[in-house]
């Protein structure tokens, strides 16, 4: 009867880490923003936007939110590359900028490095 009942219970503790694993694989990249500023040193602000099955797809969410934004701030645009915007900010003298620059990266990193204690 114990061997039966520990026999269910590493049933059940694979299943659920079968589970787990499933589930992870379904967003295997994640869409990061980095928002800088120019006039405040080390001033860095990572933020998730989405995840995404494909490398691709996430290069392509990209896209998409850097057309939203250019969209949303044409007027205050002052460069643009592949997967960044800068634009002047708001409410901020002429020369502060915000710089917003996307990043696809693979589900396992974290930009912001390790967590500390």
């Amino acid at each position: 009867m114990m061997r039966l009942a520990r026999k269910a219970t590493l049933l059940v503790a694979f299943c659920l880490l079968i589970s787990a694993a499933t589930a992870h694989a379904e967003c295997a990249w994640v869409l990061w923003s980095e928002g800088r500023t120019t006039w405040v040193k080390n001033h860095v602000r990572w933020s998730i936007e989405t995840g995404a099955e494909t490398a691709q797809a996430c290069r392509e969410a990209a896209q998409e939110k850097l057309a939203r934004l250019f969209e949303a701030n044409r007027e205050r645009i002052v460069a643009t590359g592949p997967m960044s915007i800068s634009a002047q900010a708001e409410g901020q003298p002429e020369g502060r900028t915000v710089i917003v620059t996307f990043r696809c990266l693979p589900d396992t990193v974290d930009p912001r490095g390790p967590k500390g204690k």
